[in-house]
């Protein structure tokens, strides 16, 4: 997948109503595993060495002073 296409299966994943998760959160991890996978070009052993304390995610605030 090309960079531009990882971005259309983010945006149509959470824009879409026909797709159900039994839990909102397995949304956004599916999100964040296809955007590692991006991002380490698809290579599996760089997948399989990431642990949790690898990640730092921040909470960005909405520059139009909506919600983060």
């Amino acid at each position: 997948m090309y960079i531009e296409d990882v971005a259309e299966f983010a945006r149509v994943l959470l824009a879409t109503t026909k797709m159900t998760f039994t839990c909102g959160w397995l949304r956004i991890e599916l999100l964040l595993f296809c955007q590692l996978a991006a991002i380490t070009g698809s290579r599996p052993q760089a997948l399989l060495d990431l642990r949790y304390w690898h990640l730092q995610l921040n909470l960005i605030c909405d520059p139009d002073g909506g919600r983060p």
